[in-house]
C-alpha cells in the first residue's frame, strides 16, 4: 500500500495553480509539503480545460496519470479541483477505483458554496431548485463516491452530511477533520481501514 497526494499545475512552473488566489494556493502547497514529509508520493497533473476531449484521449490521459496506482493505495485530492468538467472528474473517480485505490477528498470549501448558493432548511420548498442546480448535484455525486473525506472541522462534516441527506445521498463513514493542523489528520485518515 502506498500513499499519494495529487498535485495540480497550470504552467511549466513548479508552483500551485491557486497560488495567486489569496491564501488558497499557500494552504494547498503546505499540505502537499506535509504529505511529502510523511512519505506520500506526489502525482503531478496538468490542469486544463478541454470539454469535448475525445473519449480515447481522455481515457489514455487517465491511464497515464493514475496507471501506477495499485489495490489499497490511498490518493488524496484537494477539493475543489480545477474546473475540468463533470466528465473528467467522473472518469477520474472511476479510474482511481478501477485500479483498486482509495480516493480521499481534502475539502476546504465547496464550489457550490463559493457560488453563493444558500443551503435551504430541511423543510424549505426551495430544496428541489437547490438540488437541481448542476453545481450542487455534481458535487454531491462526487462526494458520495469517495472512500474518505478530510474537512476542517466537525461542524463542516455535519453540514456536508446534512446537505447530502437532502439529496438522498450518504457521506462516507471515513471522515476526519484537521482543525488547526493537517499533520495528525493525514496520518489518521490514511491509516484507517476503509
Amino acid at each position: 500500500m502506498a500513499n499519494y497526494i495529487f498535485h495540480f499545475n497550470t504552467s511549466s512552473e513548479p508552483s500551485y495553480p491557486y497560488w495567486i488566489n489569496n491564501a488558497a494556493g499557500k494552504c494547498h502547497f503546505d499540505r502537499e509539503e506535509v504529505a511529502e514529509q510523511l512519505g506520500f508520493l506526489r502525482i503531478d497533473g496538468f490542469a486544463y480545460s478541454w470539454l469535448d476531449e475525445p473519449d480515447n484521449v481522455l481515457s489514455s490521459r487517465m491511464d497515464g496519470l493514475l496507471g501506477g496506482l495499485q489495490r489499497n493505495d490511498c490518493l488524496i485530492v484537494q477539493w475543489p479541483m480545477p474546473a475540468f468538467g463533470p466528465r473528467w472528474v467522473n472518469l477520474f473517480i472511476d479510474r482511481v477505483h478501477f485500479f483498486g485505490a482509495k480516493l480521499i477528498f481534502l475539502i476546504d470549501d465547496m464550489a457550490s458554496w463559493q457560488m453563493g448558493l444558500k443551503f435551504p432548511e430541511a423543510s424549505s420548498p426551495e430544496i428541489p431548485a437547490y438540488l437541481s442546480n448542476p453545481a450542487v448535484a455534481e458535487e454531491f455525486n462526487y462526494l458520495s463516491r469517495t472512500d474518505g473525506i478530510i474537512v476542517h472541522s466537525a461542524a463542516m462534516k455535519l453540514h456536508l452530511k446534512d446537505q447530502l441527506a437532502l439529496a438522498g445521498k450518504k457521506i462516507t463513514d471515513n471522515v476526519t477533520w484537521y482543525g488547526p493542523g493537517v499533520l495528525d489528520c493525514i496520518i489518521k485518515v490514511t491509516t484507517q481501514k476503509m
